[in-house]
């Protein structure tokens, strides 16, 4: 693990810690795509599907 410049220690706990945010984010995918999937491809429902998003996550 010398030649990434961290122990191995370290490299593991980075590794967990990835692991970890990404599994904390499938979630959120998963009821945005269900919500989606229930809007349908229709493009006013989606651009007010990413109109709520912004707003929701303070984009806007």
């Amino acid at each position: 693990m010398n030649r990434l410049g961290v122990t191995r220690s370290e490299f593991y706990a980075r590794a967990a810690r990835f692991h970890l945010e990404h599994l904390e984010q499938e979630p959120l995918t998963n009821e945005i795509n269900a919500a989606l999937d229930l809007i349908g491809d229709d493009d006013d429902s989606a651009a007010a599907a990413v109109s709520v998003g912004r707003r929701v996550g303070g984009s806007e």
